[in-house]
């Protein structure tokens, strides 16, 4: 350097190794002086704004890939970069017009394509993400397992759960050791109710990629076979890997609740409740479980919780409209009974799944209902 202070290219080089070094600050001085010596320098902007953005200073990188698409118009890889930066902000639009300048410019770039699908999945377009993954990246990649499992992702965010199964079935048998494909194709097997299969693609996961959020699905899949022992020893286990999955402890609680074990299932939701208090299905189930236990007041209390976090929950206030029944608030239940009935709450349906009718209830809880609620409760 100390030979040709003004050697442009070289402080390009040095920055270029600093930046592969993972030394993104020297990397970005390098780039300081090259631009300073030779202000077009489109390349130079290029790599400087790649190293902004793996310092996640998404503003700077789209500033000089800017510069770089204007010094150099069919600079595709800067199009196609600034695209992932705007992606990074949130600014899907953006970044879906600048990977179509990219596409535009290279055409046969699978991976271009690739990560316009991940824009439109995050934007919600699962259509043409499903598109760009399969008529672009899988046609000019056919061998791309990534595409595939990225492809069957969207699949299942669309409820397409055949389409699911068969992309990340062929993205495993293009890399048998992909432990998210499996792990992703357990999860579409269990929304489909086949817990056989999702468990045993838990199990390769578990073997290739050992987890807490695989133990805690694969507890799930175990407490829906009725296999509770074996469902609580699973989340057991996720718990004790990461001890702050306040939704490992709520179903624990749920698969403690099957069990009849309602002391233990309390205990679950009161911690997943305290790591996360807008956490509303633990409300919801601890709800029922004091119910079961015939204590109204505190499902009362989770009934209101589970209001608050969501005003026009119609089934929370029906619930407790029935809840305050118990408890002969009768001015309380008809608001809560009215409030979900004009929310869409079918509650004659509701109060006759617990009970065969009026009569039932005040025989079972030895109480007799004001003429006008039990009217309310009653079949046309």
């Amino acid at each position: 350097m100390e030979l040709k202070p003004d050697f442009a290219e070289a402080y390009h080089n040095r920055g270029n190794i600093y930046q592969e070094k993972g030394d993104f600050d020297n990397a970005i001085n390098d780039y300081n002086i090259v631009i300073k010596l030779q202000p077009d320098y489109a390349d130079a902007y290029y790599n400087r704004g790649s190293a902004h953005a793996k310092k996640v200073d998404f503003n700077n990188a789209i500033n000089d890939l800017t510069k770089a698409v204007e010094l150099k118009p069919d600079f595709a890889e800067a199009y196609h970069n600034r695209g992932i930066a705007y992606q990074e902000k949130g600014d899907f639009d953006n970044a879906i017009n600048d990977y179509n300048a990219a596409i535009r410019l290279n055409p046969d770039d699978a991976n271009i394509y690739y990560t316009r699908g991940n824009a439109y999945e995050e934007k919600g377009d699962l259509d043409n993400a499903i598109n760009d993954y399969y008529n672009a990246a899988i046609k000019l990649n056919p061998d791309d397992a990534e595409a595939y499992h990225n492809r069957g992702l969207t699949y299942a965010h669309k409820s397409d759960f055949d389409s699911a199964i068969n992309d990340f079935t062929k993205a495993i048998q293009l890399n048998p050791d992909y432990a998210d494909a499996y792990y992703n194709r357990g999860l579409v097997s269990f929304n489909k109710s086949d817990f056989d299969n999702a468990i045993n693609d838990y199990n390769t996961a578990m073997q290739l990629k050992p987890n807490e959020a695989v133990y805690n699905n694969r507890g799930i899949a175990y407490a829906h076979k009725g296999d509770f022992d074996s469902g609580i020893n699973d989340l057991t286990k996720a718990i004790k890997l990461q001890p702050d999955f306040a939704e490992a402890y709520h179903n624990r609680g749920n698969a403690y609740q099957e069990k009849g074990d309602f002391d233990n299932a309390i205990n679950d939701y009161n911690i997943a409740i305290k790591l996360q208090p807008d956490l509303v299905p633990a409300y919801y189930n601890r709800s029922n479980v004091y119910k079961c236990k015939g204590d109204f007041d505190n499902a009362i209390r989770d009934y209101t919780k589970v209001i608050e976090l969501r005003p026009d929950d119609a089934i929370a206030h029906c619930n407790r409209g029935e809840g305050w029944l118990h408890l002969k608030e009768w001015t309380k239940a008809r608001v809560d009974l009215d409030t979900a009935k004009a929310l869409g709450a079918d509650i004659v349906a509701s109060f006759h799944n617990e009970y065969e009718n009026v009569e039932d209830f005040e025989q079972k809880i030895g109480i007799q209902l004001p003429a006008d609620i039990a009217a309310l409760l009653t079949l046309p």
